[in-house]
Order: C-alpha cells, then structure tokens, then sequence
C-alpha cells in the first residue's frame, strides 16, 4: 500500500471522517471467507461494539491517527 493511500496498523485508533468517531483497528487485513475480500476489524471507542468493514471503503471513510498502531 505504498501508492498513496493510508496505512493501518494494528491496534492503531482511526477516526470516522464525518462523525469524527474514534475507532481502535483490531485486525487491518483479514480476507472474508466467501470471496476473500480483504476486511477490517475495528472497535468502537465508544461503545465497544465491533464492526468489519470492507479494505477499500474503510480507506475512505476513516482516517489513522499517528502514533497510536503497535509499531510506535
């Protein structure tokens, strides 16, 4: 993913771009059995309900806050 778009790294918070919501990424590439569309799994600062969400939508939708994945 070096063309552009933003990385996400595991444990890394992520914040919804139109609520502003933050999201903690709790698995940033895993492939959906049936089709193997590359999925995340993230989790609701909020609430703690957890949500997946397919790679390329979740790309536009959310935006990685620096110094939160587990390589920091």
């Amino acid at each position: 993913m070096s063309d552009g778009q933003p990385i996400f790294e595991e444990n890394q918070l992520a914040r919804h771009l139109s609520s502003g919501t933050l999201y903690k990424v709790l698995l940033p590439n895993v492939l959906l059995e049936s089709d193997t569309t590359p999925m995340v799994v993230y989790r609701s600062q909020y609430d703690g309900v957890i949500w997946t969400r397919p790679f390329h939508e979740f790309i536009v939708k959310f935006e990685p806050l620096k110094g939160s994945g587990t390589s920091t």
